[in-house]
């Protein structure tokens, strides 16, 4: 989800470049996206307020993104995303009943963060 439609076109290319199946992509604020099913794997690139300006607070912009995302998780669901703000990002997820997988630092564009996989207990 995103609500800026050059994100999603974006996305739909990515998506085609690797031929990915099963693949719902929507123009649509991410809190209030609303599956027909639980989702077995969320990938997402939520807002850090570094290179698109948010209006709102980032720090609470990147939990209700996530906690929301984890709601929508399946059994065995996963989801997998950057996050410069390991400790808020953490307590999310664990209120939302999921485990850390693996956790990899990354450098996105000069700022550090991290590559994390998160899956339902």
């Amino acid at each position: 989800t995103d609500i800026d439609p050059q994100a999603i076109a974006a996305a739909q290319e990515n998506v085609a470049s690797v031929k990915a199946q099963r693949v719902t992509l929507a123009l649509q604020d991410a809190r209030a996206f609303r599956p027909a099913m639980p989702l077995s794997l969320v990938i997402t690139n939520p807002p850090f307020g570094r290179r698109v300006a948010v209006s709102e607070g980032v720090r609470e912009l990147l939990e209700d993104v996530l906690g929301h995302a984890a709601t929508l998780l399946g059994p065995q669901g996963r989801m997998a995303f950057i996050t410069p703000r390991v400790h808020a990002t953490e307590s999310v997820m664990l209120r939302a009943g999921l485990v850390r997988a693996q956790q990899l630092p990354v450098d996105v564009g000069g700022f550090s963060a991290h590559l994390e996989l998160w899956q339902r207990r």
